[in-house]
């Protein structure tokens, strides 16, 4: 038998076009792209780790990586793909300030040429938009960054360093179809954190090390067996660094911030994961000796409230709930009333402070055995130690997801940080621990 030297009609017709081809693999497409670079514009030739993140199609995905190395070039090049293969489709970059978010912007609008039949109808410093109605849209990230857009695709670029990254986050998450995450770290106390170490569920990601870089580890050292450590441009720019700043910059280290009152330690060894109460009350244990604090969110803040008792030697947080503001004063009254009700020979605190005030005398005019709390900054600071001694001597233990969080981020200068949680906590240990012997288990 023999076989045409060229396909036929009905063979070639089944063979991928290169539109196709590029169509389907922001991978195969960027080989066509350019990387931006300090001297101009140059053709783009992935890393092995850029091609595993343009590779990478998951709908979450995490990126923690070194600085420098190349990130926002490969996701700049992934948001021009689907700006000429996603129609009428918005990708979101949030970035830290003005400046970098432009930046990603102008990483988009170089790495390729317009394409006749797909030519950009709008280019400014933080927008692009082309003939079939595709966009890619850049923000600071500012309180309201990435409220109301829908997008398609949203990156999170260096999202640990986002003053308002709960908040992003929140506008984000419920929008976007898909969201790429990526920065290098910044201590633990951030959400960029709570994301890699589990809490927010399964994510793709990939580990960026300095060491991958063939810009800091070249390949003629690798050929030639000279150690990382040993390279010309670790011996240059090592001395540079603190050692707590070249961790976290290079090394992709966690390093905590020194302001951090509860240490990361503290906070994992007291958090006991879907094993323990958290804030859906199916989960509450009846207890007798309970202690209830609660935390009266002013303005934009939340209210909480923490039942803690003593269980198998520890003091255990056995009820939680966290009612984001705005909540009205009946529903807040009938909250509390009704953990009185579940806990009825514990003892009841409500945190006074002008606003909370009103809230004690109707509840005491109503029978409920609720006492009140002056915070001072005396006060306030008793109680957070007393949450801190407790950690510290192992007896503290609770569920709360949202607890954990606020533990990792809290500080001694907390006039910037979100802290109902860990004052409704520090409140209810403060009055179990003042009503009885501690004890050191």
């Amino acid at each position: 038998m023999t076989y045409p030297l060229t396909p036929t009609p009905s063979s070639s017709s089944r063979l991928p076009s290169v539109r196709s081809v590029l169509a389907a693999s922001p991978l195969a497409w960027s080989l066509t792209a350019h990387a931006l670079g300090r001297t101009g514009a140059i053709p783009f030739r992935p890393y092995a780790y850029q091609t595993a993140i343009l590779r990478d199609r998951s709908l979450r995905r995490l990126i923690l990586k070194a600085r420098q190395v190349g990130i926002s070039q490969a996701v700049a090049i992934e948001a021009r793909w689907a700006a000429e293969y996603e129609p009428q489709s918005t990708t979101l970059f949030i970035s830290r300030n003005e400046k970098l978010a432009a930046e990603l912007v102008r990483y988009t609008r170089r790495c390729a040429p317009e394409q006749v039949g797909n030519p950009l109808v709008r280019d400014g410093s933080f927008s692009l938009e082309w003939a079939n109605g595709s966009r890619v849209l850049a923000e600071a990230a500012t309180r309201n960054a990435g409220r109301g857009i829908a997008a398609r695709r949203a990156y999170l670029d260096e999202f640990a360093f986002q003053e308002y990254d709960t908040d992003i986050w929140a506008s984000i998450e419920p929008t976007a179809d898909i969201i790429t995450v990526l920065s290098t770290p910044r201590g633990r106390a951030n959400l960029f954190y709570l994301l890699w170490s589990g809490e927010f569920g399964d994510w793709s990601k990939h580990l960026v090390h300095w060491t991958q870089s063939p810009l800091y580890w070249t390949q003629g050292e690798r050929d030639a067996g000279i150690d990382p450590k040993a390279g010309a441009w670790y011996r240059q720019k090592r001395p540079v660094y603190t050692a707590r700043d070249w961790a976290s910059e290079f090394e992709c280290d966690f390093v905590e911030s020194g302001g951090a009152v509860f240490p990361s330690t503290l906070c994992e060894r007291v958090y006991v994961r879907g094993r323990m109460p958290s804030g859906d009350p199916r989960t509450w244990i009846a207890v007798p000796g309970s202690v209830t604090y609660w935390d009266i969110g002013a303005r934009a803040d939340a209210t909480v409230g923490v039942t803690v008792a003593r269980v198998t030697g520890k003091l255990a947080m056995v009820a939680f709930a966290r009612y984001e503001a705005p909540t009205e004063w009946p529903a807040i009254e009938r909250a509390i009333s009704d953990r009185v009700g579940r806990y009825p020979d514990g003892r009841h605190y409500i945190e006074s402070n002008g606003i909370g005030d009103p809230l004690i005398s109707r509840l005491q005019e109503a029978g409920l055995p609720v006492m009140g709390f002056l915070v001072t900054a005396r006060t306030k600071a008793d109680i957070i130690r007393a949450l801190l001694l407790s950690a510290e001597q192992d007896r503290f233990r609770h569920g709360a997801g949202e607890l954990y969080s606020e533990m990792l981020r809290y500080q001694a200068d907390d006039t910037k940080i979100v802290q109902d949680c860990v004052m409704a906590a520090a409140g209810a240990v403060y009055h179990a621990d003042q009503g009885g012997v501690i004890l050191h288990v």
